[in-house]
C-alpha cells in the first residue's frame, strides 16, 4: 500500500507513534508500504535518553519528526511526532591550546 500525502498527515495529526516507528525500524510484521522515504537525521544521546529521528518521504513532500528514548537493551519508542521542518544549527567547539597559539595571545597583548 501507498501512503498518500493526506493520510500520512492524519496518522500525524493522530500522534500515530507506532506507525511511524515502523519506518525507523524497518519492521512492517506484514505488507511493507510503497512510499520512498529515508531517515535523513537521528540525534540520540544514549541508553535511556533522548531519541530524535526525522524521516523524509520525498514523494509526498513531508518530513516527520519523531521524539522518543533510546534503548539498547529494547525497542526504542516514541512518544511524539509533528511535521518537521529542516534548519541549520552552529556550534562553537573549544580546544586546548597550543604553546605557539598561547605565544601569540601574550605577543598581541604586549604590542597593544
Amino acid at each position: 500500500m501507498k501512503y498518500t500525502r493526506q493520510q500520512l498527515i492524519e496518522r500525524i495529526n493522530k500522534n500515530d507513534t507506532e506507525f511511524f516507528q515502523n519506518f525507523y525500524n524497518e519492521y512492517w510484521g506484514g505488507e511493507e508500504p510503497e512510499n520512498r522515504y529515508e531517515q535523513v537525521w537521528e540525534l540520540n544521546w544514549g541508553d535511556g535518553n533522548d531519541l530524535f529521528v526525522a524521516i523524509d518521504f520525498p514523494d509526498e513532500g513531508i518530513t516527520v519528526h519523531m521524539k522518543g528514548y533510546y534503548s539498547s537493551y529494547d525497542e526504542s519508542r516514541f512518544q511524539k511526532v509533528d511535521l518537521a521542518v529542516p534548519y541549520q544549527h552552529t556550534e562553537t567547539r573549544y580546544r586546548p591550546a597550543t604553546l605557539d597559539e598561547i605565544r601569540d595571545m601574550r605577543i598581541d597583548d604586549l604590542l597593544n
